[in-house]
């Protein structure tokens, strides 16, 4: 599971066999202050899309001296950990949709096409590091040109004003 670079030694067992290439990194206490930068290379915290009920969730844990994979089931949703998208088959599909939104060619060079139940829509398309790059207000069918951003992961963040719902592909 772990990355065999940026842990701090021993980095127990880290082989990266599995392919997820977990690395360390740092978070937010759930009550506000940040993990102090000296544990950097320490650990690593990923959320689960696991709830057992409102404002907790699971998150799996690394550690530099450990080879076991913990799970905390009752992390209080309002700390800040990573993220890891693991369903790796929607990213290579040739499009993602449900009943709500639809997205194509996904991946692209250059624009996405997108499909959208009628309504009063807000587009914003994030980059990987969290920032706001893309807003368009007041769309419907639409298609949004990427290449003037370079390659990379891109969120694209969906809000229906008619019903407050929110999809984030």
């Amino acid at each position: 599971m772990k990355s065999t670079a940026l842990w701090t030694p021993p980095n127990t067992d880290a082989t990266n066999s599995s392919g997820f290439n977990g690395l360390p990194g740092s978070g937010r206490y759930y009550n506000g202050p940040f993990v102090p930068i000296i544990y950097f290379g320490q650990g690593g915290v990923w959320w689960s899309t696991s709830s057992s009920s409102s404002g907790v969730a699971s998150t799996y844990n690394l550690r530099y001296d450990s080879s076991i994979i913990n799970q905390f089931s009752n992390t209080p949703t309002t700390a800040g950990y990573s993220v890891r998208c693991l369903k790796n088959s929607a990213l290579s599909s040739s499009h993602v949709e449900n009943n709500f939104l639809k997205i194509y060619p996904n991946p692209t060079s250059d624009e996405i096409h997108l499909s959208l139940r009628p309504g009063n829509y807000t587009i914003i398309v994030y980059n990987s590091i969290g920032q706001a790059i893309l807003k368009e207000n007041g769309i419907n069918d639409s298609v949004l040109h990427l290449a003037r951003f370079g390659k990379g992961v891109y969120i694209i963040k969906c809000f229906d004003s008619l019903s407050f719902r929110t999809e984030t592909k």
